[in-house]
C-alpha cells in the first residue's frame, strides 16, 4: 500500500514537471525583435574588441607591460560601455520585458565598474586579475551571461580578455 502511494506521488510529480509546471527561463523576454537587434549590436562590439587582442605575454612586452596591457582593458571598456549604452537607449516594449532589462544593463555596468578598477590597479604598477562583483557567492559575469543565453545573444557575454 505505501509503495502504490509512493509510486503515484512521485507518478504526479512527473506529470505536473512534464505538462503543467512553467518551463520559461526567467530572464526570458517577449521582445524578440529587441533580442535580434542587442546581439547585432553586441556582434558589432565583438568586432571591435577583435581588433585590440594582443597574443604576447606581458614577459615578452618588457617594462611597458602593464601599461600597455591598462591601455587595452581601458580601450575594451570604452567599446563595451557604448555597448551597454546602445542596449540601454531602447528598451524591449513589454512591461515585463521592461522590468528584466534594466537589472541586466545594471549587472553589466557593474561589471565594467569592476574592469575599470582593474585598469587603475594597473596604471599604479600592479598586475592585477579582475576581481569581479559577487551576487550570493558568484560572479556577476554568471548573471549577465545567463541573460544573453536565455536571450540568444551569444555576442552579449562578457568578453573574455581578463580570463585567467
Amino acid at each position: 500500500m505505501l509503495l502504490t502511494v509512493i509510486i503515484g506521488l512521485i507518478t504526479a510529480m512527473w506529470i505536473y514537471a512534464w505538462f503543467f509546471a512553467n518551463n520559461r527561463a526567467v530572464n526570458r523576454i517577449d521582445d524578440r525583435a529587441w533580442s535580434g537587434a542587442g546581439e547585432s549590436r553586441c556582434l558589432a562590439a565583438r568586432a571591435e574588441l577583435f581588433e585590440l587582442r594582443d597574443p604576447r605575454s606581458l614577459a615578452d612586452v618588457g617594462d611597458e607591460a602593464l601599461t600597455l596591457k591598462a591601455d587595452i582593458v581601458e580601450e575594451t571598456n570604452v567599446i563595451l560601455t557604448a555597448m551597454v549604452d546602445d542596449l540601454a537607449a531602447r528598451l524591449p516594449v513589454n512591461p515585463a520585458d521592461q522590468a528584466i532589462v534594466p537589472k541586466w544593463i545594471a549587472d553589466y555596468r557593474m561589471y565594467l565598474a569592476d574592469r575599470v578598477a582593474m585598469v587603475e590597479a594597473l596604471r599604479s604598477g600592479t598586475n592585477a586579475v579582475l576581481n569581479e562583483t559577487e551576487v550570493n557567492g558568484t560572479p556577476i559575469s554568471y548573471f549577465i551571461n545567463d541573460f544573453a543565453r536565455q536571450n540568444e545573444m551569444p555576442s552579449c557575454n562578457t568578453p573574455l580578455d581578463l580570463a585567467v
